[in-house]
């Protein structure tokens, strides 16, 4: 998840205070561009995975998470709300665990598209179901969230010649420092929760750049793209 913080794991970002017990409403204040309103499309791709480990099981009993020991799509989704995103679309290869509270923005692949395919259908079906959303969002189902990430977000977007936004910073970036410029080509790591202009999302879909790479390495087209 984003912080101010070093990167961190699962584990570490649980432990957090930042992560649920800041008080609601009670965020740190970030300053950065601003483009106007950002309107969202919101979405998660997801496939089958075994539960949490207990190592988590246990911080999360601790911390009183009750969905943490299903699979990661449970506290993805959870963390996402607590962040501050309700709305949002899960894009389901077969087999993939579903939630018992449903999330009615479900969408079951009949056959398995593989981790490229899903995504890549999964950020042009959000940008074609919500045609008013400025800023698309994609996410994997394995990511953790801060408390306040959206007001968060709302407040920076956009950082000046800025093609996509990883929420998540590898620590091959990472200077601990906040927001990080990243250069790259096909060799980018982290395609954990990227951030889009709608143009930009549009123009990645569409683009033939993302197709001569092979495998389903969603960083690897990402950072080529954005070469």
């Amino acid at each position: 998840s984003y912080c101010t913080r070093e990167a961190g794991t699962v584990h570490s970002c649980v432990q957090c205070a930042d992560y649920r017990e800041r008080v609601p409403g009670q965020v740190h204040e970030f300053s950065g561009p601003s483009s106007g309103t950002i309107t969202w499309s919101v979405g998660v791709t997801t496939a089958p995975r075994p539960p949490a480990d207990h190592r988590f099981a246990q911080i999360s009993e601790r911390r009183g998470w009750r969905r943490a020991v299903g699979p990661p799509i449970e506290w993805t989704l959870e963390s996402l709300t607590v962040a501050g995103f309700s709305e949002v679309t899960v894009f389901a290869e077969p087999g993939s665990h579903r939630p018992e509270n449903g999330y009615s923005r479900w969408i079951d692949r009949e056959a398995p598209f593989g981790a490229w395919k899903n995504w890549k259908a999964a950020l042009h079906q959000l940008c074609h179901d919500k045609p008013e959303a400025n800023t698309i969002m994609l996410i994997q189902d394995d990511v953790i969230f801060c408390r306040g990430l959206r007001e968060f977000l709302e407040t920076t977007l956009w950082p000046e010649n800025c093609g996509v936004l990883s929420v998540y910073c590898s620590a091959k970036y990472s200077n601990g420092q906040g927001l990080v410029e990243v250069q790259t080509g096909p060799g980018f790591w982290g395609a954990c929760a990227l951030i889009f202009p709608r143009e930009s999302a549009m123009n990645l879909v569409h683009s033939p750049i993302v197709e001569t790479l092979h495998g389903n390495k969603i960083d690897n087209r990402v950072g080529k793209w954005c070469r």
